[in-house]
């Protein structure tokens, strides 16, 4: 378990997520809301919250986004109209983006006595750790996990999340591609399910709406990203050439 950490670069775009997540929580862990005008004193109750986030293995965007939560959790205490008589803490540990980790990190906080978690962004581990959180009736708010069977609200009583299943994300290319007048696309996918399924989606859309696919790939991401891997280089220069779009400018 880490403690907090200020020297972890900033990721400022998660602030919002972060407290949007909190917001959805509050009345939840607090079990009622006290009057805005009411004074902060020194007997004011602990609301104490575990971040999931994967500080190491193939996605570490914990290294750049830590510090968020303590910028998110420091503006909320300072709001007495958000927290009246409360005070926020939190405790963050590092998931890898495994599920194994991410499971054990989620008992860990059971063990610490969080009053809610918010976390993860790897639907590997949102899923089991969601059916854990619900079993002990514990609010869980995911910033990043997209995958559309996390909306079972019989399986997943007490998770919810501030982002959208990818399944649904064609809409909002079609939109794009109208406005550009673009008639054809190309497709990289990495062989995760969870990109699979916004694969799926986007082709399902594109061909209803008669968008020509023109190039089609998938990938395995592995622990390198893509634009270091040789072996990709060719893959990614011929879906230039084969998938660029022409578009009629107005």
């Amino acid at each position: 378990m880490y403690e907090r950490v200020m020297s972890v670069p900033c990721g400022r775009k998660l602030v919002f997520f972060l407290i949007a997540s909190i917001s959805l929580f509050v009345d939840t862990v607090t079990g009622h809301r006290h009057d805005e005008n009411q004074a902060i004193t020194d007997n004011e109750k602990e609301v104490k919250i575990g971040v999931l986030l994967p500080m190491t293995g193939y996605w570490p965007i914990g290294k750049t986004s830590a510090s968020a939560i303590t910028i998110a959790v420091d503006r909320i205490n300072e709001d007495q109209t958000l927290l009246p008589g409360y005070n926020m803490t939190f405790l963050w540990n590092d998931s890898m983006c495994l599920a194994a980790e991410g499971l054990n990190q989620a008992v860990e906080f059971r063990i610490a006595g969080v009053d809610a978690i918010i976390g993860d962004g790897c639907d590997i581990i949102c899923g089991p750790a969601a059916i854990l959180a619900s079993s002990w009736n514990l609010p869980m708010v995911s910033w990043g996990c997209e995958s559309p069977t996390l909306s079972e609200k019989s399986i997943y009583q007490t998770f919810a999340r501030t982002v959208g299943s990818f399944s649904k994300m064609g809409k909002l290319f079609l939109s794009v591609f109208r406005y550009f007048k673009w008639k054809s696309i190309g497709i990289l996918a990495s062989t995760e399910s969870i990109w699979q399924l916004a694969m799926s989606g986007l082709m399902k859309d594109f061909l209803e709406n008669d968008i020509e696919i023109r190039y089609l790939h998938t990938l395995s991401p592995g622990h390198v990203l893509v634009t270091e891997r040789e072996e990709f280089k060719s893959t990614l220069l011929h879906a230039k050439e084969t998938a660029r779009s022409k578009w009629t400018q107005k």
